[in-house]
């Protein structure tokens, strides 16, 4: 796990490029604080930065850029199948000068190309240099990010946005439909980032620019082609169990691979239990379990529960009472964690428990995109109950208007009724005050272009609406960023492509015919009998209230007028419009500072 921060210009490099690659190269220290390395080609212009985080062979023989033959490499992540590539190469005659990961990505690409990546299971953002080309890529899920901008000079990129930010003076650029964007998800989408021409890279993507800077974009895996080519299987065998479970175990036991100590949270959810259970009854590995305690009632305190299914499972497990503020300094802005406007506070204890897993740990596993997989989000469970009233058209439900009476008690029934079933995924989040949001201005025409699938069913539109935007743009980068922060590795069992890939041939309504996670559950009970399963799902949120506290009220949203800001505000208390409040606050926050 690592920082990369470069350029590719059209001119040779002076002095002062290369002290201010170097200088805003550190601002990634936290990311990499093991290790710096620089790949400078004055006449060509190129100028590649690495900040390392040494986990698997932390000698210096892995230290970046790494460079074989004409091929450059500064790479940011974990490629966890790499002894089986070894193998691979080995028989086809590649000599080895390290043990670790980064020359197995080097010289695969070395050999394969971009063909190479469909070899790779891993999470990993890089900066590869070729043939005079600069190559960018992200991983399929977009765990590891990655971040270009392209002027009259040349290509920059970096790891987070803020580097480039500062050293370019980047403006701060939110328009109409990108506010309405925000309040509607929480994050901006696509290439956004709240910058003049700074681009976030999507995940499971390859840019490539020769010297003329015409960029070249290939995405080389797609989530909702394989969902659309896929044969549903309308019943769930034992060998498709058996399949998915030995993923499972072979993903987890391939991320278990690591030259440093380790660590798993462990909450009380399927997620971390189902990993935690495999790792005692399958892999057998004496892996360290830690789970933090919130004292303040400001997080959900799972320890009780989890030091119960450590004791079960015979896992070494400590708990970290966390007795302090979460936030003691009241001006703590999520900006600042995440460098870009993103309203999702679970950044805020995720931070907090990494600075704590860092004392016994560089690397730590987690359950995150369990609910992506398996369906686990309380929406989708929604919308497998109602998916019979769901189907109704349009028009013929206007007509009847006494289901419609009967459904007014669930007001978020009632609201998606009779709306386009492509909006379902947004309007369920925001069922309280999607009323509201349909009367701003260019309502429509943002929403319009949210509009990106048409697949077999509403719980395969949502699931794919998840893995390609909510995870990329708001979940992962939650913990991503908080983890980075405080230089620890977290790892994730559930993000592999093969598991993916089992499971899109699988109808969905097999994951939740018996309550949410139905296969998931299965699956945990045959390591985990005793595994208490009524518990309701909980959430890792930090409250909405205690951020907006000290917070002044926002002035500056695009498309909005002040009129509708401060009802917003005024309705900071009220459930889902504290939502909209921690939106425009953020998005103040952004804009004005």
């Amino acid at each position: 796990m690592c920082g990369i921060f470069g350029f590719y210009l059209g001119r040779k490099l002076s002095d002062v490029d290369i002290n201010k690659g170097k200088q805003y190269l550190d601002k990634l220290s936290h990311r990499g604080p093991d290790n710096t390395g620089f790949f400078i080609q004055k006449d060509i212009g190129l100028f590649l930065g690495h900040k390392r985080l040494s986990i698997i062979d932390v000698t210096g023989k892995s230290n970046q850029p790494m460079q074989i033959g004409d091929e450059t490499l500064a790479y940011n992540g974990e490629i966890y199948n790499y002894l089986e590539i070894k193998k691979e190469l080995l028989k086809s005659g590649e000599q080895f000068l390290s043990e670790g990961d980064t020359e197995i990505l080097l010289r695969s690409w070395k050999k394969w190309g971009i063909k190479s990546l469909d070899r790779l299971d891993g999470m990993y953002s890089f900066a590869l240099f070729s043939n005079n080309r600069i190559n960018l890529v992200t991983d399929p899920f977009g765990e590891k990010p990655l971040y270009y901008i392209k002027n009259n000079d040349g290509l920059y990129f970096s790891s987070e946005p803020k580097p480039l930010a500062d050293m370019l003076n980047l403006r701060k650029v939110i328009t109409n439909n990108q506010a309405i964007q925000f309040m509607i998800s929480g994050h901006l989408d696509h290439e956004d980032t709240g910058y003049d021409g700074l681009i976030k890279i999507p995940p499971a993507t390859h840019i490539s620019s020769d010297k003329n800077f015409k960029i070249i974009k290939n995405k080389y895996w797609r989530t909702e082609k394989i969902v659309n080519e896929s044969d549903f299987k309308n019943y769930l065998s034992n060998n498709d169990l058996d399949d998915i479970t030995n993923i499972l175990i072979d993903s987890i036991k391939i991320r278990l691979r690591s030259d440093v100590p380790k660590v798993l949270f462990l909450s009380s959810g399927v997620d971390s239990s189902l990993i935690a259970s495999i790792i005692s009854k399958e892999i057998k590995d004496d892996l360290l379990s830690l789970t933090v305690g919130f004292n303040n009632n400001s997080v959900n305190d799972e320890s009780k529960k989890s030091k119960y299914i450590a004791k079960k499972l015979n896992l070494e497990h400590i708990t970290i009472n966390s007795e302090e503020d979460i936030i003691s300094d009241k001006n703590l802005s999520l900006i600042d964690i995440y460098g870009e406007p993103i309203a999702n506070l679970t950044a805020i204890p995720s931070l907090q428990m990494s600075l704590i897993a860092r004392q016994y740990a560089k690397v730590a596993i987690s359950g995150i995109g369990g609910d992506e997989i398996f369906f686990g989000y309380n929406r989708y469970e929604n919308f497998y109950k109602w998916r019979k009233l769901l189907d109704i058209n349009k028009k013929f439900f206007n007509f009847l208007n006494v289901p419609i009476k009967l459904i007014k008690g669930n007001s978020a029934l009632s609201t998606i009724m009779g709306e386009d079933s492509r909006l379902f995924f947004y309007i369920i989040r925001n069922y309280r005050t999607w009323t509201w949001m349909k009367n701003l201005k260019n309502f429509q025409e943002t929403v319009d272009k949210f509009i990106e699938y048409d697949s077999k069913n509403i719980l395969s539109n949502a699931r794919l609406l998840d893995l390609n935007h909510t995870m990329p743009y708001s979940f992962i980068p939650a913990i991503e960023r908080s983890s980075m922060k405080a230089s620890l590795e977290v790892r994730t069992p559930f993000l592999t492509r093969k598991l993916f890939e089992k499971t899109a041939n699988i109808h969905p309504f097999l994951f939740l015919n018996r309550g949410s996670k139905t296969i998931q559950k299965i699956i945990l009970s045959r390591f985990f009998p005793e595994y208490d399963f009524s518990t309701p799902k909980q959430g890792f949120n930090y409250p909405i209230d205690n951020y907006l506290e000290d917070k002044k009220e926002p002035t500056n949203i695009p498309g909005i007028n002040s009129k509708e800001i401060k009802h917003i505000w005024n309705m900071k208390n009220e459930f889902s419009w504290d939502n909209l409040a921690l939106r425009i606050s953020i998005l103040d926050d952004f804009i004005t500072n």
